[in-house]
């Protein structure tokens, strides 16, 4: 489920909006745990156990981190209203992953995912699970 935080109109009273942001957040909580695992799943593929279908599901795992970023994107602001996530670090490692992908870069792909990816979203999923 994909929560448009952009959507909400000028209308939107703040109690609305944080009650979208929560609901959002429940939604990271409970998506986080699959797609750790998928990634966990997918990183020695990529790095050279690759399977006929690896990058069709590294595709499937990067479109769920997108939804991911985009659920951050909307509710950074009561989950990281500390600053422990840098979000231009974060911004600049999700490029770096999409310029791999790609290049087709398994390698790079794989070390991004282990080193920068999978480090964001635990500490995300800290955030998430500490909220409420």
């Amino acid at each position: 489920m994909i929560i448009d935080l952009n959507a909400a109109s000028n209308n939107d009273k703040p109690e609305d909006i944080k009650a979208i942001q929560e609901e959002t957040i429940d939604s990271i909580k409970e998506y986080l745990p699959e797609l750790i695992r998928g990634i966990n799943n997918v990183i020695p593929e990529v790095k050279g156990d690759e399977k006929e279908d690896t990058w069709e599901y590294l595709r499937m795992i990067i479109d769920g981190f997108n939804w991911v970023i985009e659920a951050y994107n909307g509710t950074s602001s009561i989950l990281n209203s500390d600053g422990i996530i840098d979000n231009k670090d974060v911004s600049s490692k999700v490029d770096d992953l999409g310029r791999a992908y790609r290049n087709h870069d398994g390698n790079a792909v794989g070390e991004i995912l282990e080193n920068d990816i999978v480090p964001f979203i635990n500490k995300l999923k800290e955030l998430a699970e500490a909220y409420k």
